[in-house]
């Protein structure tokens, strides 16, 4: 579902070869999965995470990065004093990474838009369900993380019938990665 909600936004955009793209939230399902795609189709992808993630996201394919924070747009546009020509934010800044658009281009949000926008900026919201039945696509998904090119980031695994302290590590928070329940040995 990530990977496919990735594809879909990328979709949404159509970006040519060269086109430049900030990726918020880019160490996440989402996010990593869409640095993964753009970087394969020939788009220069600027990633957005926490310091401690930059070298994951440049084996990914980023070939910028941008420390998360309050001074955000400042350290992208010092990178590219133009900006950007789209904006995936998977992390939901939306407004709070306008300023690195370049001219009138555009933000995929996965979430509702909620700031008012008067810019000329098109605002595109995905869904992933409209994708569940393009098998094509998926297909195309299974073999790329089949052959290690989709990053499949596991935290933990944890039997079934541990279930509670799977949830109660989630709820913790500071995942990098997600939480496997193996129903294998389930009697």
């Amino acid at each position: 579902m990530n990977a496919l909600t990735a594809r879909n936004a990328l979709d949404a955009l159509n970006l040519g070869i060269g086109s430049t793209l900030l990726v918020t939230g880019a160490a996440g399902a989402v996010g990593a999965n869409t640095v993964v795609l753009a970087h394969e189709q020939g788009v220069k992808v600027i990633a957005v995470a926490s310091q401690g993630d930059e070298t994951f996201l440049r084996d990914l394919g980023a070939e910028y990065f941008a420390v998360r924070g309050s001074s955000v747009n400042e350290r992208i546009l010092s990178a590219l004093p133009a900006g950007v020509d789209a904006i995936i934010d998977t992390a939901n800044l939306q407004s709070g990474v306008l300023p690195s658009l370049r001219g009138s281009g555009s933000i995929v949000v996965l979430r509702p838009w909620a700031d008012p926008v008067s810019d000329g900026t098109h605002i595109i919201h995905v869904n992933v369900r409209g994708r569940l039945g393009d098998q094509a696509t998926i297909r195309q998904l299974v073999r790329l993380a089949a052959d290690g090119k989709l990053p499949l980031r596991v935290a933990g695994i944890y039997p079934a019938s541990q279930v509670v302290a799977a949830h109660q590590r989630f709820d913790a928070g500071g995942l990098r990665g997600r939480l496997v329940l193996d129903f294998e040995h389930v009697l």
